[in-house]
């Protein structure tokens, strides 16, 4: 039979390398069941608290959407357009938090989503000199939440991963 151990964001299969089965191969898979819950643990709160500060900042966008609407001679309706969508997307997040896992397409759309928004923000400062460190700023803001999003995503659970087996 075959049994999995989850450390870290990794599950590792467990092989009987004997006929009792009492051995098995991966170095990984020793480690203590107790360090490996606690490990998952601190992860979790960790993508909790940036799912939270994340949510929070793009939720913030609301402010200068509802700006943009009010005074619109003044602003710019694009900007104004993409503050509506970064607040909604923020709403979605906030979400998540409570089951990150059950809502890895919204946070692997805003993190991916923030790297094309980098990527042209860098490419606009390229053209505009009188907006590049601003524009470059804001760029480094949105790799670094990418990143983090990316890097503490949860794994696809082991419900989601026996629908996925053939």
């Amino acid at each position: 039979m075959l049994e999995r151990l989850a450390i870290g964001a990794k599950f590792y299969q467990l092989r009987p390398q004997s006929v009792d089965g009492l051995h098995y191969a991966p170095i990984e898979a020793r480690v203590s069941k107790h360090l490996s819950q606690e490990g998952i643990m601190r992860r979790n709160r960790a993508f909790k608290v940036v799912l939270a500060l994340v949510g929070a900042l793009f939720l913030a966008a609301v402010y200068p959407a509802l700006g943009g609407i009010r005074h619109p001679e003044g602003s710019d309706t694009g900007d104004t357009m993409m503050m509506s969508l970064y607040a909604t997307l923020g709403v979605f997040l906030l979400l998540a938090i409570r089951e990150p896992s059950a809502h890895r397409n919204v946070i692997a759309f805003a993190a991916w989503s923030s790297f094309a928004h980098a990527v042209v923000m860098s490419l606009l400062a390229i053209t505009l000199a009188s907006e590049r460190v601003g524009y470059l700023m804001g760029s480094a803001v949105l790799v670094i939440i990418g990143i983090a999003l990316i890097a503490l995503a949860p794994p696809k659970s082991v419900e989601q991963t026996k629908q996925l087996a053939p």
